[in-house]
C-alpha cells in the first residue's frame, strides 16, 4: 500500500481515468504515479461557502464513493468557533451497479451559510 500526504488547495473538479480489464493501468493522481485501475483516495479539507445559499453536490462513480460533510460527519472539526454548527450533516453514497454496468449516481441540496467552515471527506 502507497500511503501519499499533501495538501492541495483549489481543487473542484475531481477525474480519475482507467480503461480496460483484468490489467493493472499506471497513471497518476494528482502528480503521483499510482496504479489507476487498482486504488482508494481520501481527500479531507472544508469547504468555505462564499454566499449563503443552496449547494448541489453531485456524484458519478465507477465503482463506489462517498462523500461526508459536517462537523462530526466528516471529522471532528478543529475550531468550534469557525465550524459550523447550523444542522449541516450529511453523507452521500453512490455505488456501480455492476452486473447491469450502470454508473453510480448521488445527489443532494444543502443550504449553507457563508463564513462557517464545513469540514469534508470524499474516500473513492
Amino acid at each position: 500500500m502507497v500511503l501519499i500526504s499533501e495538501q492541495k488547495n483549489g481543487i473542484t473538479n475531481l477525474h480519475a481515468y482507467a480503461s480496460g480489464s483484468y490489467y493493472v493501468i499506471q497513471g497518476q493522481i494528482y502528480g503521483f504515479p499510482i496504479a489507476t485501475s487498482n486504488f482508494t483516495v481520501e481527500l479531507t479539507g472544508y469547504f468555505n461557502p462564499p454566499e449563503k445559499v443552496n449547494y448541489e453536490f453531485h456524484m458519478e462513480v465507477d465503482d463506489d464513493a462517498m462523500l461526508t460533510v459536517g462537523d462530526g460527519e466528516a471529522f471532528a472539526c478543529c475550531n468550534p468557533s469557525y465550524s459550523t454548527n447550523v444542522g449541516v450533516s450529511f453523507a452521500m453514497f453512490a455505488t456501480w451497479d455492476s452486473k447491469n454496468d450502470v454508473t453510480g449516481m448521488s445527489r443532494t441540496t444543502q443550504y449553507m451559510i457563508s463564513g462557517y467552515l464545513y469540514p469534508m471527506k470524499l474516500v473513492w
